[in-house]
């Protein structure tokens, strides 16, 4: 099952990255550059969990990155 989950967020992000902007690089000065992929991740995540944003874990950043 845990197979199935994680090929199927692979799967899913090899969709979106194609119509997502180029990232920035991590060493501009100002605000903290978070990967598409984790903010993928998060906004993924609240949703099949049903979680409200200001409680998402930190392994996804913030829930004001996310939302």
């Amino acid at each position: 099952m845990l197979e199935q989950l994680k090929y199927s967020r692979q799967s899913l992000w090899n969709e979106i990255k194609n119509i997502l902007p180029y990232e920035k690089s991590g060493n501009i000065i100002g605000t903290l550059v978070v990967p598409y992929r984790k903010v993928i991740d998060g906004i993924i995540f609240v949703l099949r969990k049903e979680y409200r944003w200001k409680i998402l874990p930190r392994e996804y950043g913030s829930g004001s990155t996310c939302h």
